[in-house]
C-alpha cells in the first residue's frame, strides 16, 4: 500500500568510468528510477564547465532563430556521437553554422516589421490625400492643373467659423478647411488652397489678427503617385521577406527541432556530471532510489557495465524526496492534497481518508437526488468523452475532466443525502426524507449536532494521525509531550457533543459538564503536560512562553475548528432555501402559464447547481486544508523526480562498450 506512505528510499553513490559515462547516463534514463542530487564538495571536471557554457551560448542562438522563424511543426531524426565530448561540440557547431547562414536573411525578416509599420504610415497618408483630392474635385478643381499651398491656423472656435466663412466667400469655395484638433479653447485648422489664392488668404488672416504658419505642399497628384510608388516597393519587399522566411522555416525547421531536443538532453547530462565529482578517471553521481528496486538495479548495472561502474550506499541525514504512487481512483484527491503540500517522507498520506470525507462533506452540503444525478451524468460524460478530446492543457475543461472521479464520488453522496433530505430538484419532493435541514426545531437541531459530530470525528482523526506521524518518524518525545496530550484533550472536549448525537434525549449543558471537577482535571492535565514538556523535552516547545501560547492555541483551535463544521449545516440550509425561493416563484405560474413555470424552475435549478456546487466545493477544501490539515499535516515534502530523457528525434550512434576495467586500461596505454 504505497499510497499510505512514501516508498522507502536509499541514497547511493555511483562511480562511473569516463569511457562509458554517456552510455551509463542513457542507461540511467531508460531505467527512470533514480532521483539525482548534487554533491557538495569534491573535484569538479573543469572541461565540462566549458561544455555547459557552450550549450548555454548555443541555446541562446537557437532560441533566437526559432523566435524569428516561428515554431516549426515537425522535426527530423538526428544522430549524435556516443560521447559527450564529441556530441556537445557537434551540436553547438551545427547551430553556429545555421545561425551564420541565416543571419542576413533573419535581419531582413526583422526589417520586415519596420516595413510593415512604414507601410501603414504611408497608407494612412494616402487615404488623407485621396480624401483631399475628392474634396478638390467636388469643389470643381482639377488637381493636376494647380499647385497648392497649405496653412495651419490657431484660432478660437467662435472666431474661426467667421474667418473660414470669409475665406470661402473670397475664394468662391476653392479652399478646403480641416479641423485637426481643439484644446484649451483654441482650434487648429489646416487650410489647403490653390497657389493663386495665397495672397488673398494671407490678407484675410492678417486682417483678423490670427496666428498662422505656411506649409509647403507639392502637387497633389504628384504626392499621391509618389506615395503609391513607395507603397508598391514596400509591399514587394515585405512579400520577398515573408517568402524568404517561409523558405528558411521549411529548410531548417525540422533540424532546429531536433537540435533543440539534443541540446536540452546534452545540457541535462552535463549538469548532472557537474553536480557530482571526479577522481582518477571516474565520475561520481549520487541520488535516491527505491530500496525495493536496488537489487534489480545492481544486477542490471553489473550485466551492462561490469566493473566500470561501482555502486555504494550512503549514510546521510538529508531528507529524502517523497515517492507516492496512489491508485488511479485516488489521483484527483491526491492532486488536491499536493496543492496544499506534498507529504513529507515520514508522513502518512491522508489521501484514502480524504477520498471518503471530501465527497461525504459535499453530499451533506449539496444533498439533492435530481441535481446529484445531473452531476453524476456530467462526471461520466467528462470521464469517458471530454477526457479523450482534451488530452492536455490548463483550461477549466481539462481541470474538470482530470478530476471526474472525484466529481463522480461527490455526486453519489449528493444523491444519498438527497434521499436523506427527501430532495428532488427542490426540498421535500420525495417521501424518503428522514431529516429536513430547514425544519424547526427537530431538523435544525439535528443537523447542528450532526455537523459538530462529523467535525469532532474528522478533527480527532487528524490528531490521531499526528500521533502516528510522530511514532513513524521516531519522534517519541513530541508524541508523548505534545501530540498525545492534544488528542486526549480533544477527546474529553468533544465527548459531550458526540454523546448528545447518539443519545438525542440527553440534555446537553456544556457549562455544567466542563465545570465538573473530574472533567476539568481531564481537560487541564494534557495542557499541563504540554507546558512541562517544554522544559523536559525542548523539541516540544521553544520555551515556557511558547508552551503557554501552544496551550492557549490548542484550546482555542479545539473550539473554533469544531464550530467551523457548522458550515455543513448552514450550506445544506442555504441550498434548500434557494430552491424553495425558486419553487415559490414558479408555483403560481403553473396555473396561469405552465411553460413559464417550468422555465423558472429550470433556470433556478441550473443556477443553484452551478453556484451551490462551487461554494460547497470551496468550503469542502477549506475544512480539509485548514481545520483538518492543521492538526497533523506538514506537507513539506519535495517530489521524487527520476532522471528521464524524453526523446523523439535524437538517437546516439552505437559505441563499443567494454565491460572490464582492464580492457580500458590496456586501450588507454596503447594510445
Amino acid at each position: 500500500m504505497s499510497f499510505l506512505r512514501a516508498k522507502e528510499l536509499i541514497k547511493i553513490s555511483i562511480w562511473c568510468h569516463k569511457s562509458i559515462l554517456n552510455q551509463f547516463l542513457e542507461f540511467l534514463s531508460g531505467k527512470s528510477i533514480m532521483h539525482v542530487t548534487k554533491q557538495e564538495g569534491g573535484i569538479k571536471p573543469s572541461h565540462y564547465t566549458k561544455l555547459l557554457n557552450d550549450c548555454l551560448e548555443a541555446e541562446g542562438k537557437l532560441n533566437h532563430i526559432i523566435e524569428l522563424l516561428g515554431p516549426p511543426i515537425r522535426g527530423r531524426e538526428l544522430d549524435l556521437p556516443p560521447s559527450l565530448e564529441e556530441a556537445v561540440p557537434s551540436v553547438c557547431r551545427r547551430i553556429e553554422e545555421i545561425y551564420d547562414e541565416v543571419y542576413n536573411a533573419l535581419e531582413n525578416v526583422k526589417a520586415s516589421g519596420e516595413m510593415e509599420r512604414k507601410l501603414e504610415s504611408i497608407r494612412k497618408e494616402l487615404r488623407l490625400l485621396r480624401e483631399v483630392r475628392e474634396l478638390f474635385n467636388e469643389a470643381g478643381l482639377t488637381a493636376p492643373l494647380y499647385a497648392f499651398k497649405a496653412m495651419a491656423l490657431e484660432v478660437e472656435p467662435s472666431k474661426g467659423s467667421i474667418v473660414l466663412n470669409k475665406l470661402l466667400e473670397v475664394s468662391k469655395g476653392k479652399i478646403i478647411a480641416i479641423k485637426i484638433k481643439e484644446e484649451r479653447g483654441t482650434g487648429t485648422y489646416l487650410l489647403v488652397y490653390p497657389e493663386f489664392l495665397h495672397e488673398t488668404v494671407i490678407e484675410v488672416v492678417r486682417g483678423n489678427k490670427i496666428g498662422y504658419k505656411i506649409l509647403s505642399l507639392i502637387g497633389l497628384e504628384e504626392a499621391i503617385m509618389r506615395l503609391e510608388e513607395e507603397e508598391g516597393k514596400l509591399v514587394r519587399r515585405a512579400f520577398r521577406a515573408k517568402a524568404e522566411l517561409t523558405k528558411l522555416k521549411e529548410e531548417y525547421g525540422p533540424e532546429l527541432i531536433a537540435l533543440k531536443e539534443a541540446l536540452e538532453l546534452l545540457k541535462a547530462r552535463v549538469e548532472i556530471i557537474l553536480g557530482g565529482s571526479y577522481f582518477s578517471s571516474f565520475y561520481s553521481i549520487s541520488g535516491w532510489i527505491p530500496r525495493e528496486e536496488l537489487n534489480e538495479f545492481l544486477k542490471n548495472v553489473e550485466r551492462e557495465f561490469g566493473d566500470l561502474v561501482v555502486v555504494e550506499s550512503i549514510e546521510t541525514l538529508e531528507k529524502p524526496p517523497t515517492l507516492i504512487e496512489p491508485p488511479k481512483i485516488l489521483s484527483p484527491i491526491q492532486k488536491l492534497i499536493n496543492a496544499y503540500g506534498l507529504p513529507d517522507y515520514n508522513e502518512i498520506n491522508p489521501a484514502i481518508i480524504a477520498w471518503l470525507t471530501f465527497p461525504l462533506f459535499f453530499g451533506i452540503m449539496f444533498g439533492d437526488v435530481g441535481q446529484g444525478l445531473v452531476l453524476l451524468v456530467f462526471s461520466l460524460f467528462s470521464m469517458f468523452y471530454i477526457r479523450k478530446k482534451v488530452k492536455n492543457g490548463n483550461s477549466i475543461v481539462n481541470l474538470i475532466s482530470s478530476n471526474s472521479e472525484l466529481l463522480l464520488l461527490s455526486s453519489i453522496f449528493s444523491i444519498i443525502f438527497g434521499f436523506v433530505y427527501g430532495n428532488f430538484f427542490g426540498p421535500e419532493r420525495l417521501g424518503t426524507g428522514l431529516v429536513h435541514p430547514l425544519e424547526y426545531p427537530y431538523g435544525t437541531n439535528y443537523m447542528m449536532i450532526f455537523s459538530l459530530t462529523v467535525g469532532a470525528f474528522h478533527i480527532g482523526t487528524g490528531l490521531l494521525l499526528a500521533v502516528l506521524n510522530d511514532y513513524l518518524a521516531g519522534d517519541y518525545g513530541n508524541l508523548a509531550l505534545r501530540s498525545l496530550p492534544r488528542l486526549i484533550f480533544y477527546f474529553v472536549f468533544s465527548y459531550p457533543i458526540v454523546y448528545k448525537f447518539f443519545n438525542p434525549s440527553w440534555k446537553l449543558n456544556l457549562f455544567s459538564i466542563y465545570s465538573n471537577p473530574y472533567v476539568l482535571m481531564a481537560l487541564t492535565s494534557p495542557l499541563i503536560i504540554i507546558v512541562i514538556g517544554s522544559k523536559l523535552y525542548p523539541r516540544a516547545g521553544e520555551g515556557l512562553l511558547e508552551s503557554f501560547i501552544c496551550v492557549f492555541e490548542t484550546a482555542l483551535e479545539s473550539l473554533s475548528h469544531t464550530i467551523s463544521y457548522l458550515r455543513l449545516w448552514a450550506l445544506s440550509m442555504a441550498h434548500e432555501a434557494l430552491m424553495m425561493a425558486f419553487i415559490s416563484i414558479a408555483s403560481p405560474m403553473y396555473v396561469t402559464s405552465p411553460p413559464l413555470a417550468v422555465l423558472v424552475e429550470l433556470c433556478g435549478n441550473l443556477l443553484v447547481l452551478v453556484l451551490e456546487s462551487l461554494i460547497a466545493f470551496m468550503h469542502d477544501v477549506r475544512l480539509h486544508w485548514v481545520e483538518w490539515f492543521m492538526k497533523f499535516y506538514r506537507g513539506t515534502g519535495y517530489p521524487f523526480t527520476p532522471y528521464r530523457e524524453e526523446r523523439k528525434w535524437v538517437k546516439y550512434l552505437p559505441a563499443e562498450r567494454p565491460k572490464k576495467l582492464l580492457e580500458v586500461i590496456k586501450r588507454e596505454n596503447r594510445r
